[in-house]
């Protein structure tokens, strides 16, 4: 399949862009080709493959603790929101960094792995992520509250969490990164 045609589907369109592109690693090639099966495995297919076996087990044990079927639907609506505001406005603090700090993240890409391309794939897939989930939500409630929406509220909330928490690692990695740059210029 043509990535261009999957690009054009509306709102899958987007985040199939952004994933891609956060797959393959923040490479500018995976805006217009498919990011390699080895990336989308490790970057993709194992971290959501470990988030719905977590997924599983919670509500495995909700329902063997409480003989009932949990409600997480409320999850994603109430954390979401603020954890999306706080990424956005990091991400718009990457456009005042200094010019000469993401030039020499690329210079030093090659050693370390990390440039400004991947910070921003790094960014924006989990922010687009966010952004889809907020809308899936209320969807997913809309076919009712058993035992499979309960499991996309959860699995949803869980690896929005965890895109979360690379967010905050790659924010960490370029705070690291400007200050070394900096120590070094003195």
């Amino acid at each position: 399949m043509d990535i261009k045609k999957i690009r054009r589907v509306p709102i899958f369109g987007v985040l199939f862009r952004y994933l891609n592109l956060y797959v393959g690693k923040g490479d500018p090639k995976y805006l217009i080709e498919f990011s390699p099966f080895e990336l989308w495995l490790s970057r993709l297919i194992k971290p959501t493959s470990w988030v719905a076996v977590i997924c599983f087990v919670l509500i495995f044990l909700q329902y063997f603790l409480t003989e009932s079927i949990p409600d997480f639907s409320g999850l994603v609506l109430s954390a979401f929101p603020s954890l999306l505001g706080f990424g956005i406005g990091v991400f718009a603090l990457l456009f005042v960094l200094p010019s000469s700090f993401l030039r020499d993240l690329d210079e030093k890409k090659k050693k370390s792995g990390f440039g400004s391309t991947i910070l921003i794939a790094d960014m924006a897939y989990p922010l687009t992520f966010l952004t889809f989930s907020l809308a899936a939500s209320p969807v997913i409630s809309a076919f009712g509250q058993g035992w499979v929406a309960q499991f996309f509220h959860l699995f949803i909330f869980l690896y929005g969490l965890e895109l979360v928490l690379e967010l905050i690692g790659a924010i960490s990695s370029t705070a690291i990164r400007l200050f070394l740059n900096d120590d070094s210029k003195k």
